[in-house]
């Protein structure tokens, strides 16, 4: 009874002051506007952190400790697992979104866009490079903040309740309702078509994530490593620059193939993991 009384405590902490937060922060704003754009990256990237400090916040109270946190360092060869898996698996949404019609490949000659929708033009060759070199290591220090929660609380007082699969794909499937709001309100990631189809199509991608990332996690047993992987996952948007022209339901990183590609790198790490 602990350990599911810890779980509840976590996630009603944890969805009421994201959604608190959201609910007050986001409503009349408007994403096409530069300035409430910026607003809206500020909010949500803070928000990032409220899982991690609820995780914190409910260990204490309970007096849990941080045993099974994951905050050791872990091997260096899952950091080099998680950076370049995720890489691959970005990379392998978009080509089999290509390979299947369902986007088409923008020329290299004809790329030219800004680092951010309202900041400098940058090439895109240097729009790349950080992408697979800074970007990474910025977002991990966000993706720190929900992986402290997800995976590095949520994942493993789960697996000493129910099975794994059921501990995986409950951490999945909460994860992406957590970004419901979002979705509804500004079709986050998916467009305003996509307000309501949108929803299970995160909550399908982020249970195929959790499959990756929590393993990562578990057979490091470092937090750490989950949040590189989360981190690089974020960083790789220069890809939508590339293939362009697709359902966001079905195709790139939030459609079914970007779920499908997680879904193989976890059986690469449960296979990689085992030896």
């Amino acid at each position: 009874m602990g350990r599911i009384r810890g779980v509840l405590a976590f996630l009603a902490l944890t969805f009421s002051l994201t959604w608190g937060l959201w609910a007050v922060t986001l409503p009349g704003l408007d994403p096409s506007d530069p300035g409430d754009a910026s607003v809206m990256a500020a909010v949500v990237a803070g928000s990032m952190f409220i899982p991690g400090l609820s995780s914190v916040v409910v260990r204490l109270a309970l007096g849990e400790g941080f045993d099974d946190a994951g905050l050791a360092l872990g091997r260096a060869g899952y950091y080099a697992m998680a950076y370049g898996l995720t890489v691959l698996m970005v990379a392998l949404a978009y080509g089999l979104t290509l390979a299947l019609g369902l986007g088409r490949w923008m020329p290299l000659t004809a790329v030219d866009l800004p680092l951010t929708p309202w900041g400098p033009s940058v090439p895109f060759p240097l729009l790349v490079v950080l992408a697979l070199t800074a970007a990474p290591l910025i977002n991990m220090v966000f993706a720190f903040g929900e992986e402290l929660g997800w995976r590095g609380y949520l994942l493993p007082k789960l697996l000493d309740i129910t099975g794994p699969w059921t501990a995986y794909a409950v951490t999945g499937v909460v994860w992406g309702l957590w970004h419901a709001p979002l979705i509804y309100l500004f079709g986050y990631n998916y467009g305003p078509p996509n307000r309501v189809l949108g929803i299970p199509a995160m909550v399908i991608l982020c249970t195929a994530l959790t499959a990756y990332i929590g393993l990562l996690r578990m057979r490091s047993g470092s937090t750490l490593v989950a949040a590189l992987a989360h981190g690089t996952f974020n960083a790789q948007g220069f890809w939508k620059v590339l293939v362009w022209g697709y359902d966001p339901l079905l195709g790139g990183l939030t459609g079914l193939t970007g779920a499908a590609s997680a879904a193989l790198m976890a059986l690469v790490v449960a296979r990689v993991g085992r030896r």
